[in-house]
């Protein structure tokens, strides 16, 4: 009869519009410009915690360091920090190597040692060596390169989501000449990025 026709119609349309649906909504996602999707950040830097994490791995341009359970960011994050270390490959990568990047946040974030940390929206970086060593350095060291720091700074700052940037160098931060360059004690071997929270505060 023309009913059991008809439902079986209905079936194949309604599975047809569904499949389509599923795949524009992937194809959508897929274009978004977010390689690191649904990341939240709750609460503050200094009282806050991470929902959907992502590890910092080494990419072009940067290494890694520091134990990878306090290496966790908010997609954001991770992916400005991806753009920073391609700009820096293309630019400046053969005059002074890789940059080091360290602590973000634990994987759920929560309590660190220190005062922020806690949330996925705040990462250490190295300073820049004039050797091109993979270790640390700090700003009384010899082999500290002030103004290629400077220049991986530059990189950061070059973007609006950057809210803070952290150094105990006053040189350097007179130098830069950006409200959001700021004094933090503590910050003699590594600099301290901080990103806004990608989808508002308060969640």
């Amino acid at each position: 009869m023309c009913y059991r026709r008809c439902g079986s119609t209905h079936k194949v349309r309604f599975l047809l519009l569904l499949i389509s649906t599923l795949t524009t909504t992937s194809i959508c996602k897929a274009s978004s410009g977010d390689p690191y999707p649904n990341s939240t950040s709750h609460g503050t830097p200094q009282n806050g915690s991470l929902s959907k994490g992502y590890l910092i791995v080494a990419a072009t341009g940067f290494y890694v360091y520091g134990t990878s359970s306090k290496r966790y960011a908010n997609g954001s994050l991770r992916a400005l920090l991806e753009k920073v270390g391609s700009k820096w490959n293309e630019d400046y990568s053969a005059e002074h190597g890789k940059f080091g990047a360290g602590r973000a946040s634990k994987k759920s974030g929560g309590e660190m040692p220190g005062a922020s940390h806690e949330n996925g929206l705040d990462l250490d970086l190295r300073y820049i060596r004039t050797d091109k060593a993979k270790k640390g350095v700090e700003i009384t060291d010899s082999q500290y390169d002030r103004e290629a720091s400077k220049s991986l700074i530059k990189l950061f700052l070059n973007h609006s989501s950057v809210t803070h940037v952290f150094t105990s160098d006053g040189t350097l931060r007179n130098q830069l000449n950006d409200s959001r360059v700021q004094n933090w004690a503590g910050h003699d071997d590594h600099f301290h990025v901080r990103i806004k929270d990608p989808d508002g505060t308060g969640n």
